[in-house]
């Protein structure tokens, strides 16, 4: 790696946060080994490490979510020690989590104000708070809109909106665009600078690096507990990020790209109908191929990925697997043909928290002994006997996943397989699936990620106002026709 610059802060005024020594576990080894940094009024300060480096933890102490075991916390130069979220809110300290559960029943400007009590008076006043907050951060949503009907990536901008209606003053956004589209991630980056300007301080998560780069004004790359340096953004590249994040010694996974397509057809498809979401959409993934579908929200490509793991409402189509007529109409259709799913709802990883992470290793019939496995996905090995409940969300995604292809799903569907993991992770998923396909089994992958459709996919398909408009081999795509396929804009 090449040389880099310590940042010093980027002001010179008292730090509006001032964390010293914070330390916290979970009963087991420790999580947080000390923790010190200072944050300032209208920064953004990245924040970046592997998955369970303790991240998650330092946030939700900050979000009065945990309670440290000791240390020191300084919010403008009072001692500020949260029991709770309604604490921490009143503090003026507010979080966007990475993994969002925002009651579906409700609009968006309910959602909004929820927290606000301050702005709720007649429904008609408390329309036009929303309407302001949303508007303040640049949002099109509309108040009456059902959260329901929103991605997690639009959801996301409504607790921005939230945020701002609560002004509160240290935000923390956690992996806000982790399923971002290029107009979304754009979106949250105003939002940010928007808070930023305002005086509002902000700790912001990504692991997605070159955004975070572009987007912070310092970067501290955590490592095994502790803050383990602090960057000046505009003194190093995203390639020193990341080789700062990762351990002493850490060896890239050794793959090419992940398909290895055959001519022999696994699944077949015709005249795929979902409701009026979908119509009449024809695809073949052969065996060893990685298939990808892209298209704009609400285009019709979450419809694909529900109907081929059997859960999409109001389905129907002609299929066929390995040559013979199949039915595809629910969960255990699916199960019985060798299709796994990977949710990009995270609770549905099919990981039961409740046991240990070797207990899970030895249900799904692993090869290989627990500590070889968590030195493959780089797991802590004392990670091995305690409840999956305790593992970060992109170690419990790893899990899942090690667990698909060691029972030889014949073809696993991803649906954002890598949102929140960390550079190395990435490349980890990334070898599972060359090791999946290498069996002569396939993958169908939606991600929200360019990048990752290109190097990752042999085929991809476009999807626009619930038609496939075109497949193509990736190799004859780059990132702008990929990019123009997700937006809602036809080009």
């Amino acid at each position: 790696m090449d040389a880099v610059v310590t940042a010093d802060p980027v002001v010179t005024s008292a730090p509006a946060v001032s964390i010293r020594n914070l330390t916290k576990s979970h009963g087991g080894p420790p999580v947080l080994k000390g923790v010190e940094i200072d944050l300032y009024a209208g920064e953004i300060l990245g924040l970046v490490g592997e998955n369970g480096v303790g991240k998650s933890t330092f946030m939700r102490i900050l979000a009065g979510e945990y309670t440290a075991d000791s240390g020191e916390i300084i919010l403008d130069g009072e001692p500020y020690h949260p029991r709770n979220p309604a604490e921490a809110k009143e503090f003026g300290v507010g979080m966007i989590h990475q993994a969002l559960h925002l009651d579906p029943k409700l609009t968006v400007g309910e959602a909004v104000l929820r927290t606000s009590p301050h702005l709720r008076h007649t429904p008609e006043d408390a329309t036009r708070s929303a309407e302001r907050a949303l508007k303040a951060i640049g949002s099109q949503l509309r108040p009456d809109q059902r959260i329901a009907e929103l991605h997690p990536a639009e959801q996301a901008l409504v607790e921005a909106a939230r945020l701002y209606a609560e002004r509160a003053r240290l935000i923390i956004m956690d992996e806000v665009t982790a399923t971002a589209n290029a107009g979304e991630l754009a979106a949250m980056h105003r939002i940010a600078r928007v808070f930023a300007a305002q005086g509002r301080s902000i700790i912001y998560i990504s692991h997605r690096l070159t955004e975070l780069h572009d987007l912070s004004d310092r970067i501290a790359v955590m490592l095994d507990g502790q803050i383990d340096v602090i960057f000046d953004a505009d003194q190093v590249t995203p390639d020193h990020i990341a080789d700062a994040m990762l351990p002493d010694g850490y060896a890239t996974p050794e793959h090419d790209r992940a398909g290895h397509p055959t001519d022999r057809p696994l699944l077949e498809v015709r005249g795929l109908t979902v409701g009026d979401k979908l119509s009449g959409v024809d695809f073949t993934v052969h065996r060893g191929e990685v298939l990808g579908f892209v298209g704009p929200r609400r285009s019709g490509v979450r419809e694909v990925a529900l109907a081929l793991s059997g859960t999409a409402e109001k389905a129907t189509m002609q299929a066929r697997w390995d040559g013979r007529e199949v039915r595809l109409a629910s969960p255990e259709d699916a199960a019985k043909l060798g299709i796994a799913y990977f949710s990009d709802q995270r609770h549905e990883d099919g990981l039961n928290a409740e046991h240990t992470v070797a207990q899970q290793l030895a249900e799904s019939g692993h090869p290989e002994t627990p500590e070889q496995v968590a030195e493959r996905l780089r797991l802590q090995e004392e990670h091995l006997y305690a409840e999956v409940a305790i593992l970060s969300e992109g170690q419990r995604q790893k899990l899942a996943l090690q667990r698909w292809v060691t029972e030889q799903r014949e073809l696993v569907i991803l649906n954002e397989p890598t949102r929140g993991l960390d550079v190395g992770s990435r490349r980890e998923i990334y070898a599972m699936l060359a090791e999946h396909t290498e069996r002569g089994h396939a993958a169908i992958l939606f991600t929200s990620d360019p990048t990752e459709l290109l190097d990752w996919c042999d085929t991809i398909a476009m999807i626009r106002e619930g038609k496939l408009t075109r497949i193509a081999p990736a190799a004859e795509l780059d990132d702008l026709e990929i990019t123009r396929a997700m937006s809602a804009r036809a080009y």
